[in-house]
């Protein structure tokens, strides 16, 4: 999948923004369904306007606790999506200078003439196939909107799952937690 999405800027770039738009832009509203339900306070009724919330009210609710097995499976999820993200932008990245195998090399045509072309033999291939310029600048400028995306989403992981695991609530950055789940998965996958 990376080689296809990397051959096609627009391709990248959506697949990136509908990537960051299900995870990273929904974050708080993610959190916020999973907080743990209020018992019912039967004074809450006794208000003047029962369609107007209270602004205490309002932010005791999103005070609410979220439970430890809810923040860490939503953090899993946040993970394996931005380990994806790094992946595809790592085999963009690593296009930007070819490996001698994708070069041009000459084959005889019908004609019995020798011609220059790739190895595969799509005459439109070449359209949609973005240079090595272009794609670096892109994938330089969504590596930075990534880790602006990833420490706000981090920023807000944080303040809302206050009881996270031990090993991600104490990392000192996105980074690093990031790391960590990486190792622990690669670890969880080996026999």
């Amino acid at each position: 999948m990376a080689e296809e999405l990397c051959e096609d800027i627009t391709s990248l770039k959506d697949w990136l923004r509908l990537s960051r738009a299900l995870v990273d832009d929904t974050i708080t509203t993610n959190l916020n369904n999973l907080r743990l339900p209020k018992p019912f306070d039967p004074l809450s009724t006794t208000a003047s306007s029962p369609n107007r919330r209270s602004t205490a009210t309002q932010t005791e609710q999103l005070d609410a606790p979220i439970d430890q097995t809810s923040c860490d499976r939503l953090v899993d999820a946040v993970f394996a999506n931005w380990a994806a993200r790094s992946t595809l932008l790592a085999a963009c990245s690593s296009r930007v200078h070819p490996s001698p195998t994708t070069t041009a090399t000459p084959i005889a045509d019908a004609g019995g003439g020798d011609r220059w072309t790739r190895k595969r033999y799509d005459p439109y291939a070449g359209r949609a196939t973005a240079s090595p310029p272009i794609l670096q600048t892109v994938v330089e400028g969504e590596l930075a909107t990534e880790e602006i995306v990833r420490d706000r989403t981090w920023s807000v992981i944080r303040n809302r799952c206050r009881n996270l695991a031990s090993t991600v609530r104490d990392a000192p950055s996105w980074h690093a937690a990031l790391q960590d789940w990486v190792s622990r998965q690669a670890a969880d996958r080996s026999p």
